[in-house]
């Protein structure tokens, strides 16, 4: 069966198509240009695919508040009119503290899902606009880490001075230089992967043993190059598997 999964994040809203697991197509857009009503293209796009692969089920997962109501009030007209929206009330195969659940965004719950529908034991690193850890342990989520992402240190840094420039994330030719631009570069992108390096070794050393490493997110091909541990499994397409896990595990209890 094919499902339409939606992940509405702070920066871009991604619609996919799952079936079984298995990523059909995705589609993106701006969460700001949804917000706006500027997404036109998007939407036509959207309409397009959803008459081709006849989606029969309909899960959002949503961090920015109306906006997952929005989504579903505009597929209702293709009979997706059963939406099953992702939060803590739904069922869970591994278990999280009853005292936070109320603060446990749906990404999170769906990347968890994930991790333990496949990898059971594992820290997930979620690297976007902001860079998340996820522990997994024992079919019990057992807390996180929140951290500001690449783009959102290079905007901190424009902004919160006087003098330096905007600067695009990516890896410098050498690690120390002369040049403003270059310097910049090299503290957020070395500087995010040895802040990595450091978070999963006090997490291990915190837990007294190794975890499989799984990371996800849209910058993840920028720093995982310079992780001195390579990622045991990068999932581009992480949460679109979690949304499936917990669509299969809840469609027939909303």
């Amino acid at each position: 069966m094919v499902i339409l999964a939606v992940d509405i994040g702070n920066t871009n809203i991604k619609t996919a198509f799952v079936e079984d697991y298995n990523l059909i197509d995705t589609i993106a857009v701006a969460t700001d240009n949804f917000k706006t009503n500027n997404a036109e293209d998007y939407l036509v796009s959207v309409s397009e695919r959803i008459n081709n692969y006849k989606p029969q089920g309909l899960i959002i997962s949503s961090v920015v508040k109306g906006q997952g109501e929005k989504y579903a009030d505009f597929v209702k007209k293709f009979g997706l009119n059963k939406p099953v929206f992702v939060s803590e009330k739904l069922q869970y195969r591994y278990r999280f503290p009853d005292k936070y659940k109320n603060e446990i965004g749906g990404d999170i719950l769906a990347t968890t899902a994930a991790c333990d529908a496949f990898y059971g034991d594992c820290i997930l690193v979620d690297i976007g606009t902001a860079i998340t850890f996820q522990v997994l342990e024992n079919h019990i989520f057992r807390g996180g880490i929140i951290y500001a992402g690449i783009n959102m240190m290079a905007k901190a840094l424009k902004e919160g001075t006087s003098l330096l420039p905007a600067v695009t994330p990516e890896i410098p030719d050498e690690l120390l230089s002369f040049d403003t631009v270059k310097c910049i570069q090299s503290g957020l992108m070395y500087g995010q992967a040895a802040m990595i390096d450091g978070m999963l070794e006090r997490i291990e050393k915190h837990f007294g043993k190794k975890f499989t490493t799984v990371a996800t997110g849209g910058d993840t091909a920028k720093i995982s190059s310079l992780i001195k541990k390579p990622f045991d499994k990068i999932e581009n397409d992480l949460i679109f598997k979690g949304l499936n896990v917990i669509y299969n595990d809840n469609c027939f209890n909303v």
